[in-house]
Formats: structure tokens, C-alpha cells, sequence
């Protein structure tokens, strides 16, 4: 459907946790046992062998730190893992906040686009456990759709990483409600006011 921006009255509406405030950015539907490439009603596209995994499935992910399966991204077979989606923003500076981790001290860097614009440098994981990544900010002078895009970098090998609990925030305004576009059952997504 066609996206809708509706402000959301805070005092009704709490503050979610950022492992919530992107609908499915948690990867926690569809329930996967093991693992599935390129999984299809996420709300998210998956593409080129990128993957949702459950804790504890044959791709030895730590633990998720937001339920328990993650986003995975990989670069064999020279094609870069890609997993996007379409979002209605209101003009206005955000981040993204996101956790990563590699797969047993592997090295697969990420880049983060929106409308195929890299925004900031590579992310780059530095352990086996999830840690927190902010986005450097990124701004909007009108509203509109934009695509998030997180692709992996490095198509030699078997390279893995593991993403988790993403969340968009905007700088200096009230909490608002954002549907994607591409996604029906979708409730919306929360965007929280960083300070």
C-alpha cells in the first residue's frame, strides 16, 4: 500500500524499546527454524543469498540481542548479500541504530545506504558478540520514500555478518508513526526523538 506518515500522540502511544522501533527490524518474523535464504514477508527484500537465522542454527550467530534470529549477511559466490526496504520519512536529520556482530572472526564489512547514497564508512564488526552502531546522521529537505539499504562488501569466501535490533531515530521532534510501503500486516514503525 501506499505509505502514511501519522503523527503519534506520545502521551498515549509509550516509547518502545529500540530492539522495537522498526517493525520486523528485530528479523523475528516469519519464525524460522535453522535458517532461510532470502525469506520473503519480512518487510524487508532479501536478496543474493542474504538470510534470517535462528539462535542457535547451523550459521553460529551469537545469541540475538532483540529475540532470537537475526538478519545475515554474506558475500559469497562474488554477490554481495543486500537486504532493503522502502520507508515514508518527514523532512527532518536521522540515524539509524542498528547491532552487529561477525561470524566466528570473520570480516564481511556493511555499507549502509539510503537511495543509493553510502552514508558514513563501512560498518564493520570487531568482535563475535553483538555490539551497538549509530549511523552518522543523514537529512531529508522534504518528505518522502527513501530505500534503507545494508549491503555486504566482500564477495570473496564465505565472509558473514550478523544484524540485529534495527531502529530509526529523528533528531528533534515528537515521536511519529511510519509505515513501510511494501509490507501489508506491518503496525507501523515507531521513530523516537534522540536527545
Amino acid at each position: 500500500g501506499t505509505p502514511v506518515v501519522t503523527p503519534v500522540n506520545t502521551a498515549s502511544a509509550p516509547v518502545v524499546n529500540l530492539s522495537k522501533a522498526l517493525i520486523n527490524g528485530n528479523f523475528e518474523n516469519p519464525e524460522i527454524i535453522g535458517y532461510r535464504y532470502t525469506p520473503m514477508g519480512t518487510g524487508w527484500v532479501f536478496a543474493n543469498g542474504a538470510v534470517i537465522a535462528a539462535n542457535g542454527s547451523a550459521w553460529g550467530s551469537p545469541n540475538a540481542p532483540s529475540g532470537s534470529q537475526t538478519a545475515v549477511l554474506q558475500g559469497a559466490g562474488n554477490k554481495p548479500g543486500v537486504m532493503a526496504r522502502h520507508v515514508n520519512f518527514d523532512a527532518g536529520t536521522y540515524t539509524v541504530r542498528l547491532q552487529t556482530a561477525r561470524r566466528a572472526g570473520q570480516i564481511q564489512p556493511i555499507k549502509f545506504s539510503i537511495d543509493g547514497t553510502q552514508i558514513g564508512s563501512l560498518i564493520i564488526p570487531t568482535s563475535d558478540a553483538f555490539a551497538a552502531y549509530t549511523t552518522p546522521p543523514f537529512t531529508f529537505a522534504t518528505a518522502g520514500v527513501h530505500n534503507l539499504r545494508f549491503e555486504a562488501t566482500d564477495g570473496t569466501g564465505d565472509k558473514s555478518t550478523f544484524i540485529d535490533a534495527v531502529s530509526i531515530f529523528k533528531a528533534g521532534s515528537s515521536a511519529i508513526k511510519v509505515e513501510a510501503e511494501d509490507y501489508d500486516a506491518m503496525n507501523g514503525i515507531l521513530l523516537v526523538p534522540t536527545t
